[in-house]
């Protein structure tokens, strides 16, 4: 089932690695197309050491034991929003858009989107969703050999996000499937494509590791001594669009936006003095902390001056070669679900982990059994 660089090219570099290092196959069985019961009911797959070290298995509900007394565990609280709608042409066909990130506009709402039938979107086509909501396409927008619809809405962003609480649809990823789109307020994906600390809304997808978590999941970490805390990162649809480039150097990364509170900036900042473990729960947790102490040593001043401030992020970590990692001075762990071949979010966990101690744990979690992508299990893989 594993198929490892099984279409290598060559490149100036031997070393360097290219899109098809990071290829892999998941059997179909094992993509997770609901969620389990119960949220922290998951398995979990622990990873210590490097490269041919042993790995255990665990589940969610375990996480209290598994974290240290002191550390500290950064959450992405950013709430998804219906962003899929469904509407009509003019001509009586359907139209369907998916928005890449949050709409913005006092009276009008602008925002990029995907779409479909693709061919029929040009300039000037109406969408119509009901008798009083519909959008315009502006333009299409040409980006990293991808194309999106420059789109307008004509009601305000706030209207809209209104309007599409109980119109639009989740937006769940491709590969899990529906018989039926419904309307979100009717969407038994409603409440568990959401974090149960989701606050501002903004995503596109929701940011998955978040999803295990339970209240009383919460409030025994917290018991263990276990502190937390909230970042917030806007998912955009650019963090899973397909990597088309062999060498993945000439990816660029969707801008996505962030903001992270002075408090949790100053607990990042304790925890780094003091020498307690910074666990990340999701990769959009660990990008956005990352991107602001990035931020703050280019500009030459404390993260705390960039705290309380939307800022943008397109950070791409990727391993630059086979024995080449991401050493981060913050995180000492992270908790995240597993990710698609040839994704962006497989290309972090080789950095972070090592490129082949990461093939180790895909390879094992399908040898086990392991559920795959947004609702499916997760891992607690150590940097050490």
């Amino acid at each position: 089932m594993w198929a490892f660089a099984m279409k290598r090219q060559t490149t100036p570099d031997s070393n360097r690695l290219v899109l098809s290092d990071f290829s892999f196959q998941v059997p179909e069985a094992l993509i997770a197309q609901t969620p389990l019961e119960s949220r922290s009911a998951s398995k979990l797959l622990l990873s210590r050491g490097g490269h041919g070290q042993p790995l255990s298995n665990h589940y969610v509900t375990d996480l209290p034991a598994l974290l240290p007394a002191n550390s500290l565990l950064i959450l992405n609280d950013s709430r998804v929003f219906p962003g899929r709608l469904l509407g009509t042409l003019n001509t009586g066909g359907k139209a369907e858009i998916f928005l890449l990130k949050k709409p913005v506009g006092a009276t009008r709402a602008r925002v990029q989107a995907l779409g479909k039938p693709f061919r029929k979107l040009q300039p000037g086509t109406k969408i119509n969703f009901d008798e009083q909501v519909y959008a315009t396409i502006l333009e299409k927008v040409s980006q990293d050999q991808s194309i999106s619809l420059e789109v307008e809405f004509n009601l305000s962003a706030e209207d809209f996000l209104r309007w599409a609480g109980d119109h639009g649809h989740i937006p769940l990823p491709p590969y899990i499937k529906r018989k039926e789109s419904v309307a979100a307020r009717e969407s038994k994906d409603k409440d568990r494509y959401q974090t149960v600390y989701a606050g501002p809304e903004g995503s596109v997808a929701a940011p998955t590791a978040g999803l295990h978590f339970t209240p009383e999941l919460l409030q025994k970490i917290a018991e263990k001594g276990v502190d937390c805390a909230r970042t917030t990162l806007h998912v955009g649809a650019g963090t899973f669009l397909p990597v088309k480039h062999e060498n993945i150097d000439d990816h660029k990364m969707h801008e996505e936006s962030f903001l992270i509170s002075r408090e949790t900036v100053q607990k990042i900042l304790d925890a780094k003095k003091e020498g307690r473990p910074v666990i990340g729960v999701g990769t959009t947790s660990f990008r956005s902390v990352e991107s602001l102490f990035k931020m703050a040593a280019e500009k030459a001043v404390s993260p705390l001056d960039l705290a309380d401030q939307w800022l943008q992020t397109d950070l791409f970590v990727r391993p630059r070669s086979r024995n080449h990692r991401f050493c981060s001075e913050i995180f000492s762990a992270l908790m995240t679900n597993f990710h698609q071949p040839e994704s962006t979010l497989f290309m972090l966990i080789c950095s972070l982990a090592g490129f082949d101690r990461a093939h180790e744990i895909y390879r094992y979690a399908i040898e086990k059994e392991y559920r795959f992508f947004s609702y499916g299990d997760s891992g607690l893989f150590w940097f050490d």
